[in-house]
């Protein structure tokens, strides 16, 4: 009897003990963006390349970082279907381009949603567009102090498929193998530009867009151009060194700042003019001393330029 009777008990004890079950999780479907790419005569467009490009609703004033990026890319199959299901939540532009890279097709402003299937309409491959045009500094230059840029080194981006290319010296730029369709500009020089957009920018298929001229805006914040060709004579019986340089319009300079140095890491003494020459008067120093100078350009908002020099000369 014993045995049943302690069976019996350790069957009631544990109907009564709580069971305590492990945490569970649901993951809900990715989303799914798909369609089929054809060409112009209505066949399918086997190895067809598709990249995703994931898109920004603002764009940095200060660097292109924002510019749309690209995500993801595939091959269509010999149907022309393709299908991404790795993409998170955002809104995307989509580029087709033929395997043999002669066609093109666009679309933008994809909504991808938590768990959604977007099944795109057919996408048919057109001949590309091209994008031509030119972009200046106005004239300015920028804060590494270097005339030879001219209006070269400018990028310009097709924003929402993240197409590049650099303006050359004269400040021309050409884009080619734009799909068909309506983009935004991108214009970003590293020397001290605001970055600035041109939008609303239709290509068709075949056609060559000439955009207007376009004048980038200097970033008042950030340091002038250099003086350059900066020079020093000293006259033994006038104890005075005179010193000249040269300067670049069109960068709101209003003034200078000229640095003496007896030790060449040391500031001595900070003098200021609006001119493009300066004399400084050498009393009380013994022969034998030698004394450097440096130039800063001061912009309208107070800021200093890097300097140009040392120059130097040896009181006699």
């Amino acid at each position: 009897m014993k045995p049943r009777i302690l069976l019996f008990l350790l069957s009631v004890l544990l109907q009564c003990t709580p069971q305590v079950s492990g945490p569970t999780t649901e993951e809900g479907n990715p989303p799914v963006l798909a369609g089929i790419v054809i060409d112009s005569n209505r066949k399918p467009s086997s190895f067809a390349k598709i990249f995703v490009y994931r898109n920004s609703s603002v764009i940095d004033t200060l660097s292109p970082s924002n510019i749309a990026r690209e995500e993801a890319s595939i091959i269509s199959d010999s149907t022309g279907y393709f299908k991404f299901d790795q993409l998170a939540p955002g809104i995307y532009t989509l580029k087709c381009v033929s395997s043999d890279t002669t066609s093109f097709a666009f679309r933008n402003n994809i909504m991808i949603k938590p768990e959604s299937t977007i099944t795109l309409d057919t996408i048919t491959l057109t001949s590309p567009g091209i994008i031509t045009g030119k972009v200046t500094r106005g004239g300015i230059v920028g804060s590494n102090s270097n005339p030879s840029r001219q209006d070269g080194f400018i990028d310009v981006y097709v924003n929402e498929i993240n197409l590049h290319t650099v303006t050359n010296l004269s400040g021309n730029y050409v884009i080619p193998n734009v799909p068909a369709g309506t983009y935004s500009l991108v214009y970003y020089a590293a020397d001290g530009f605001y970055v600035s957009v041109k939008d609303s920018i239709t290509v068709f298929p075949g056609d060559t867009v000439q955009i207007p001229q376009f004048e980038l805006k200097r970033i008042p914040w950030l340091p002038p151009p250099k003086p350059i060709d900066l020079v020093v004579s000293y006259n033994k019986i006038s104890k005075t060194a005179k010193l000249a340089w040269s300067s670049y319009a069109n960068a709101n300079i209003i003034g200078f700042q000229i640095e003496r140095r007896i030790d060449p890491l040391l500031v001595d003494t900070i003098m200021t003019t609006k001119n493009n020459y300066f004399t400084d008067t050498l009393s009380g120093f013994s022969a034998g001393t030698t004394i450097y100078y440096v130039v800063r350009s001061v912009n309208d908002y107070f800021v200093e330029s890097y300097n140009e020099g040392p120059v130097s000369i040896k009181i006699e």
